[in-house]
């Protein structure tokens, strides 16, 4: 019997799931206010966070690199001095060295040797010293004191007020030294003097050697800084006096001292880079340096405000930045909520499509139930009224025309019978027997019967099968049907002078998972399935077709999904339509498979 209340159930329970979906979209719809203001809060507290998070560290690497940078330049400045310095005295070292000089100074100190003599060997150090001069450029006078502090050989023409004893007194003896800049009276400018002792070959005293050095190459080196429009470097002394001459105050050099704040840090030795008042009381950023050797100091400066104008830019970026975002974040708070309450929308209709999914299996099993039942009571009268018209039919003495009418009659209960076991078969399909097959062969044998009715309607047929796909594990007699009712499908379709193509194939990456696919493709050149069907293409008993039953389409879904595969459908790009059959090649590829 049939279970009409089974079938009338599912209907009432998707009334039910209906009403709940309802309720639950009028919740989402009163969440959505809540739900922005939350993402607003969340979206500027971290915002702010970030914000103070990135500025901070922001301006202590920048300032930090400021401050490396500054640092540097007086490193590379006072090593610069350095290297300058020891080439003076390398200078002095190399001279008071050659043998051919000590030797002439110990005959110029020798009453024994003639003044002409004396005149000529003292012309080759002369010449000796004015090839430095020329050559060098940062002397301005190299001369020989001999051991009573009597001037023995000078570069020059040795005038001036100059008290050569005195000097010589005044002069260390043990090694190479280097004066402090100075004021010098007799050459009106700034100085310094490198003094070395002069020993015969015997290691005895036997005079002085002095050079009387420019500072232009000092200046040289100080001046040549890449600081900006307010950066500069100078040199001072333990006292704080210019040794350079300042880039804004021309004329500071050996007359004005530094501003004293913060200078008491590096004129105590240290190294360091600091913020302070200049000697023109403006904020500048300092680097410190000490000339190794010497009581000097290198001094990098720049305007605190020049020197730090990128932090205060990103400063004023990140600000904008932070604003642009909080206008940005409230735009994109609104629109988060609307595209959730959307989600959950459309999440809910998911649900509701899921739960109408479960409503229709639940349909399509009631109603293969009701077509089995069915099935089975038309099954018994028809075969009844089968058995008697055969019978009449046997008897000799029947009418031609009776004896016509019933032919008909049984031609209509076979027809009724085949329908039946239609029914039957969509109700209570038999379970798949696998067994290792080539698909190709079934789609060639399939073709093989359908070739007449393809050539009567005027189809053309075409074929493209891949020969390297590999066997796989199905059901030969099942998949050709599904086969022939899609294939019969294309040809009922497709109108006279058409075509229909069949291709087969690997695909590489299968949708549910596996890696391979073999892939079947049928295309016709019909007039296509039109939009307003589309869903309902695999439907049970949905047809267009007057005398259809609805159920071949169905039927082949079934089947192929039973084989772990896919069908699908489209649009054909010449018209018409194509149906794609994926079969996974991993699960049921059999073992004894070939290429």
């Amino acid at each position: 019997m049939l279970n009409l209340n089974k079938i009338l159930s599912f209907f009432y329970a998707g009334r039910r799931l209906q009403t709940i979906s309802r309720n639950y979209t009028q919740i989402y719809r009163r969440l959505r206010l809540t739900l922005f203001f939350l993402l607003m809060a969340v979206f500027i507290f971290a915002l702010v966070f970030m914000t103070f998070l990135v500025l901070n560290n922001s301006q202590n690497i920048m300032t930090e690199k400021v401050k490396e940078n500054l640092s540097g330049i007086a490193l590379n400045k006072a090593i610069a001095i350095e290297n300058w310095l020891a080439e003076r005295i390398s200078d002095a070292k190399v001279l008071t060295g050659m043998v051919d000089v000590r030797k002439i100074v110990k005959n110029l100190i020798d009453t024994r040797i003639s003044e002409y003599s004396k005149r000529n060997q003292g012309a080759i150090i002369r010449d000796l010293f004015t090839l430095m001069i020329e050559k060098y450029g940062c002397y301005e006078e190299i001369f020989i004191l001999g051991s009573g502090g009597e001037l023995l050989v000078s570069s020059g023409d040795g005038n001036g007020p100059r008290d050569y004893r005195k000097l010589w007194n005044d002069t260390p003896k043990t090694g190479v030294e280097i004066t402090d800049i100075y004021r010098s009276d007799i050459y009106d400018k700034p100085m310094m003097r490198v003094s070395a002792p002069i020993y015969d070959l015997d290691g005895f005293l036997i005079g002085l050697l002095f050079a009387m050095v420019k500072t232009d190459g000092i200046k040289d080196i100080v001046s040549q800084i890449d600081l900006g429009e307010t950066g500069e470097a100078y040199l001072i002394n333990q006292e704080g006096i210019f040794l350079t001459d300042s880039k804004f105050e021309p004329g500071y050099i050996l007359s004005k001292r530094i501003h004293p704040d913060g200078v008491e840090g590096y004129l105590g030795g240290k190294e360091w880079v600091e913020t302070y008042q200049d000697y023109r009381q403006r904020e500048v950023l300092g680097a410190h340096r000490k000339i190794p050797g010497l009581n000097w100091f290198l001094i990098a400066e720049q305007d605190a405000q020049e020197a730090f104008r990128e932090v205060h830019s990103l400063r004023m970026k990140i600000y904008l930045i932070s604003i642009v975002i909080v206008i940005l974040t409230i735009i994109t708070s609104g629109e988060l909520a609307r595209r959730v309450f959307r989600r959950l929308k459309s999440a809910d209709r998911e649900l509701e499509n899921k739960n109408e999914e479960v409503l229709r299996s639940g349909k399509l099993a009631a109603v293969g139930e009701m077509a089995a039942g069915i099935a089975h009571e038309v099954n018994n009268p028809l075969t009844t009224i089968k058995t008697l018209i055969q019978s009449i039919l046997a008897d000799a003495n029947v009418d031609d025309l009776i004896h016509k009418d019933l032919g008909i009659i049984q031609n209509e209960i076979d027809r009724i019978n085949r329908l039946m076991l239609r029914f039957l078969q969509f109700a209570h399909p038999n379970p798949p027997e696998f067994e290792t097959t080539e698909i190709n062969q079934i789609i060639s044998r399939i073709v093989l019967l359908l070739e007449h009715q393809m050539t009567k309607g005027g189809i053309h047929f075409k074929a493209a099968y891949d020969r390297s796909i590999p066997k796989l594990m199905v059901d030969p007699h099942l998949f050709g049907q599904a086969f022939m009712n899609l294939l019969l499908n294309a040809i009922q379709a497709t109108p006279r002078e058409g075509e229909i193509e069949v291709a087969t194939g690997i695909n590489g990456q299968y949708k549910f998972g596996s890696t391979k696919t073999i892939k079947v493709t049928i295309k016709d050149t019909g007039c296509g399935i039109p939009d307003g069907i589309k869903d309902r293409v695999f439907e049970p008993f949905f047809t267009t077709k007057p005398s259809g039953t609805g159920l071949g389409l169905s039927i082949s879904k079934s089947i192929i999904e039973k084989h772990g595969g896919s069908v699908a459908f489209g649009r054909n790009e010449r018209g018409g339509t194509i149906f794609i059959i994926e079969m996974p090649v991993e699960e049921f590829d059999g073992k004894d498979s070939d290429r």
